[in-house]
């Protein structure tokens, strides 16, 4: 509370923690409830998780709570995913996955990292340099993360204009509504 306060009296006009323990996180929205602070907090996407909800002392405390997130896991103006993600989610809905708890961002990533490493050992044989070389020239891979691509130049992979923000209340299921001002 006292640093809210000092934060506060500073004039902030948005807090932006970046963690991924979800017990700190909480402890932060829930002092600006507590103090009846509407001043928006943008940050990590831990802001977001089930985890930090649970936390939450009321409901309402995670109104203006922005975190980022990835466009093929959020909702477009009609609360619906993007195909190949919304394909994704029936399946782990069959298999009884629940994801409640959870970013459906994270789930992705940890099923389309082992898909890219098969595929470039398939295509190209598992010594490193075959798969870096496969990589190089990876355009486009179709994940349910977001589409790839690298290059010899570009080893990040995700493009930048897939990164947005969402609003923190509307985790569905590990998903979330795009924040003010993006679009799909």
């Amino acid at each position: 509370m006292p640093e809210m306060l000092r934060m506060q009296s500073a004039g902030a006009e948005a807090i932006m923690p970046w963690s991924v323990n979800a017990g700190f996180l909480s402890r932060l929205i829930n002092a600006r409830g507590q103090m009846g602070w509407d001043v928006p907090m943008v940050g990590q996407t831990t802001l977001g998780s089930g985890q930090t909800q649970a936390l939450l002392e009321k409901p309402e405390y995670w109104a203006k709570v922005y975190p980022n997130n990835f466009r093929s896991c959020c909702f477009d103006a009609n609360g619906k995913l993007p195909e190949r993600t919304a394909a994704f989610v029936d399946r782990l809905r069959s298999a009884r996955i629940d994801m409640g708890d959870t970013l459906l961002w994270w789930i992705a990533l940890g099923y389309d990292s082992p898909r890219m490493i098969a595929e470039a050992v398939k295509n190209a044989g598992s010594a490193p340099e075959q798969v870096v070389g496969y990589w190089n020239k990876l355009s486009n891979f179709p994940g349910v993360y977001g589409d790839i691509s690298f290059s010899p130049e570009k080893h990040d992979g995700y493009p930048d204009s897939q990164i947005v923000m969402c609003e923190a209340n509307s985790l569905t299921n590990g998903a979330f509504a795009l924040a003010p001002g993006y679009s799909v």
